[in-house]
């Protein structure tokens, strides 16, 4: 699928087409926050221009010929609900059968978990924003999200025991892996500070770990 950006490095769409997302040097300017001001003071231009650069990431993905099953967005911007209208009208378009939706239950969560980074790290006001938008944007998906409260600080004891609530075909979860000690030997590639948290390599760590999907059971015990 997708990963969209609207945040992050050079658009896919010609720059002089989508000036509200460009900065000086030619690259994506605009936060989560950003955006979604920007959905609400300059509607019109807004549109426009996110639905330029979105169709733009769409065709050149689809013209690889992977398969295209689901879409979702770098930082959660496919979120505000502007953007979030035309993902859904493209999906249909190209047949895409999934949105990632933050679909999360949040005591389920902490019940399993003894972390409350959550607490602290701002895990809980992104979960309570993007559920919002979630319920906003009045799209039901069978697939489950674990976990956003623990957001980039996914280690493997978080799966001990998970219970997933009944009525999900699957579970996804997102996950940020790298090796911080290569990443810090080419700089000129590092544009958020968040990627030489030694936090990606505990997340490699989870990921590569065979017994962590052993831990996740659905509410039905199956």
């Amino acid at each position: 699928g997708l990963h969209l950006n609207l945040t992050n490095e050079r658009p896919a769409a010609d720059a002089a087409k989508i000036p509200l997302l460009i900065g000086a040097d030619g690259k994506l300017k605009n936060g989560f926050v950003n955006l979604l001001l920007l959905s609400l003071l300059k509607p019109r231009a807004f549109k426009q221009q996110i639905e330029t650069e979105i169709r733009a990431q769409v065709q050149k993905y689809a013209a690889t010929g992977l398969p295209f099953n689901h879409i979702d967005g770098h930082r959660h911007v496919h979120l505000i609900p502007a953007v979030f209208n035309i993902v859904r009208q493209v999906a249909a378009e190209y047949h895409i059968e999934r949105i990632r939706v933050m679909n999360e239950n949040i005591f389920n969560t902490v019940r399993q978990n003894k972390s409350k980074s959550w607490l602290v790290d701002g895990g809980l006001v992104k979960y309570m924003i993007l559920r919002f938008l979630t319920w906003w944007n009045g799209y039901k998906s069978d697939v489950y999200f674990y976990s956003i409260l623990y957001t980039c600080k996914i280690s493997a004891d978080l799966f001990d025991g998970v219970k997933i609530p009944a009525g999900y075909r699957a579970v996804e979860i997102m996950i940020h892996p790298a090796m911080p000690e290569i990443d810090r030997q080419h700089m000129e590639d590092v544009w958020d500070e968040n990627i030489l948290s030694p936090w990606r390599t505990v997340e490699l760590e989870t990921l590569l770990n065979k017994k962590v999907p052993e831990g996740i059971e659905n509410a039905d015990n199956h």
